[in-house]
């Protein structure tokens, strides 16, 4: 675990408007420097760097999709370029893509335990462990006790990373790759609200005078004490709330509701859409180290796929397969894709940096 005292929470506070001018100054500075700096665009050609922009927003937007901000597409790109850019290129904090152009997939490994917590004042830290929350607590950083205002943090999950968190009131959290979740630093005595951009799963600390309410773009999760999963990345067409134990009542942002049962989804987006699955915990079979495919299109297991191990993928032009099992998620790119491969008439390439599936013609 590593406090990190540099230009890159410089940039964060700004992000979350608590940049003071000093350290709006030292942006702007950077900035300017970074203009000048003919060696960092002389490695990229027009569309390379048109594709890094286009990735540094994608990104940006994912890490802060839940924060209520005043900037600008515009102003976002600007402190993006003066940092996420440079960054990019080294195997930076924001983005940490790799680069595909050259690639052996038996090097490319699984997710592994890795995120970041973004406190309310811009202050980042580095978890590597699930231990790391603790030893915040000691320090009055990551909880705080009723009585004293209450903080709003963030744990960000990047691409390739997964954590593991318990919160305030004791609710325990498992959080899927490329995930948010924003939560106070203590529960107010009547509800106990988070907010979610990505998957996880929650173990929720039963309490019938405070219900648990997750929030999502598209969809809010109450519950007393229960165990479910939400599916919330962005591109998906539908929230899907999967219940595993108890009951839960989800809600659309249109005014519709259901109280769901054990064994049911709800897939939420215009409408909901309520259905009975016989396997609703292998769902969130991913915290268990395992990918869980049920009728599942290509694109949803190639965005799976990209999430979790780290790598571009290309959803244009797919197949219309769609695959079916638990498969082992923590094994080299090259033996997950080979067993795909085994089971299904495709073939996964490497073609302009990204994985791309073709129809596999010789099987």
């Amino acid at each position: 675990m590593k406090k990190k005292k540099n230009l890159k929470t410089v940039v964060q506070k700004y992000l979350l408007g608590s940049a003071d001018q000093e350290e709006k100054d030292r942006v702007d500075h950077y900035y300017e420097d970074l203009q000048s700096d003919i060696d960092i665009t002389n490695e990229k050609s027009e569309k390379q760097l048109q594709e890094l922009e286009s990735r540094m927003w994608t990104n940006i937007q994912q890490d802060h999709k839940i924060n209520t901000l005043r900037h600008s597409r515009r102003v976002y790109l600007r402190w993006a370029a003066a940092v996420v850019l440079p960054l990019l290129l080294v195997g930076g904090y924001y983005l940490s893509t790799r680069d595909t152009t050259e690639i052996n997939l038996a090097e490319v490994g699984p997710g592994k335990i890795g995120a970041n917590l973004i406190t309310e004042g811009g202050q980042v830290y580095s978890l590597t462990s699930l231990e790391d929350l603790a030893k915040l607590e000691g320090e009055g950083i990551y909880r705080e006790e009723s009585g004293v205002e209450t903080a709003m943090h963030e744990i960000v999950t990047p691409k390739g990373g997964y954590y593991q968190l318990v919160l305030p009131d004791g609710t325990s959290v498992w959080l899927n790759a490329a995930t948010v979740i924003r939560f106070p630093t203590h529960f107010a005595k009547n509800k106990r609200e988070v907010f979610l951009s990505g998957e996880a799963y929650f173990d929720v600390t039963h309490d019938k005078s405070a219900p648990f309410i997750v929030h999502t773009d598209q969809q809010s999760t109450k519950v007393l004490g229960t165990k479910f999963n939400i599916s919330s990345y962005k591109g998906q067409q539908t929230d899907i709330v999967t219940l595993i134990e108890g009951s839960v009542e989800a809600s659309s942002q249109h005014n519709e509701s259901i109280r769901m049962t054990p064994g049911h989804q709800a897939h939420i987006g215009k409408y909901i859409r309520y259905i009975a699955v016989d396997n609703a915990e292998d769902v969130a079979a991913w915290r268990n180290g395992e990918f869980f495919f049920d009728n599942t299109p290509m694109d949803e297991v190639m965005s799976r796929i990209g999430r979790w191990y780290n790598i571009e993928v290309d959803l244009d032009n797919l197949p219309n397969n769609k695959l079916n099992g638990l498969v082992d998620r923590n094994v080299p790119l090259n033996k997950l894709l080979d067993l795909i491969e085994t089971t299904s008439n495709i073939k996964i390439i490497v073609k302009n940096g990204r994985l791309t599936v073709a129809t596999n013609q010789g099987k």
